[in-house]
């Protein structure tokens, strides 16, 4: 559900990986009542290879490109590894393979599709094969290519978050806005010292996001190695930037990183910026339950509204809330 959204017909769409004796399948289904019930689910891909490592990904309703969704599609055993991108030209009815953004052999996580305000289509995603054939393995970087719809192909990758110099990078998890003509990134990072806790930073671009500036450091837990992960960012409509993402900043010991998700023991938090993602308040807590929580999300509802998901192992549920 990270890359849910709420489409032009006011509906929202969600999406989620299912395993089965017939393979991996990503379901998709719409809510027409602001999240509260969800209808029947369609399919958007399957992979009878059950072991397949699908799904991760984000939708987005385009007037230039229509109605998109790209995911993950890897098989590790295989070291097969792509980032692909569905459409649906019956608003979510049926849905056909659009187009492959990049495919490798070393790992692909993670992607998110954004019309900027150039009107270009960019696919942001996370890449280890990059850093690795440039002298930097291990480290994993966030990238980006642009749709050519003359060629009906994606352009060469640039690269939207890395750390400097050869301190490690594992930035991923990227999710884009836009404020006038500046797009803004948060994302997943690590800090660049041992035992490398996980960070919220934050990237911009001035130019339709052929580049971007460096890193700066949105959220960090004050207390090292506490960690911060899965950041989420949304815009409200009256401009006000949010934040969402989970952190172990409460608990008494910190997680290791590496921990696999429904191990995490975190707490769902939101940061606000009111001058375009120039600075941000102290994390505000959303939710904390059982604390083990993870893969938060947010849709841009009318009214300057925000619903609010989010998964909470705990509870083995979905959650969310209108903020």
């Amino acid at each position: 559900m990270r890359g849910a959204i709420r489409q032009r017909s006011g509906a929202l769409l969600g999406a989620r990986t299912e395993h089965g004796k017939d393979g991996a399948t990503v379901l998709a289904s719409q809510s027409t009542d602001s999240g509260k019930t969800w209808g029947e689910p369609v399919s958007i891909i399957r992979d009878p290879d059950n072991a397949t490592d699908l799904g991760d990904g984000a939708f987005l309703d385009s007037k230039r490109h229509g109605l998109l969704y790209v995911c993950r599609h890897n098989h590790h055993a295989q070291k097969s590894y792509a980032i692909e991108v569905y459409q649906s030209i019956d608003s979510g009815k049926s849905w056909q393979q659009h187009s492959t953004v990049i495919a490798n052999s070393q790992g692909l996580w993670a992607p998110f599709l954004f019309d900027t305000p150039g009107g270009r289509l960019l696919c942001v995603y996370d890449d280890e094969e990059t850093p690795f054939l440039r002298g930097f393995p291990g480290h994993q970087w966030l990238m980006g290519r642009f749709w050519d719809a003359k060629t009906k192909t994606w352009g060469e990758p640039v690269v939207v978050s890395r750390a400097e110099d050869k301190k490690l990078s594992r930035d991923g998890m990227g999710t884009v806005v836009s404020v006038g003509k500046r797009l803004i990134c948060a994302l997943e990072s690590v800090d660049t010292e041992p035992p490398h806790p996980g960070v919220i930073r934050i990237v911009t671009s001035d130019d339709d996001g052929q580049t971007w500036a460096p890193r700066r450091l949105l959220f960090q837990a004050p207390q090292r190695p506490h960690m911060a992960l899965s950041p989420f960012l949304a815009k409200r409509t009256d401009g006000t930037l949010i934040c969402i993402f989970g952190t172990d900043e409460a608990q008494a010991t910190p997680d290791k990183p590496g921990t696999p998700a429904p191990k995490l023991h975190l707490d769902i938090k939101l940061c606000f910026s009111h001058d375009g993602g120039a600075s941000w308040s102290a994390p505000e807590t959303l939710f904390v339950g059982g604390h083990r929580n993870y893969l938060p999300g947010l849709i841009a509802l009318p009214k300057n509204k925000l619903y609010a998901h989010w998964l909470n192992f705990a509870e083995d549920a979905l959650q969310g809330t209108i903020l």
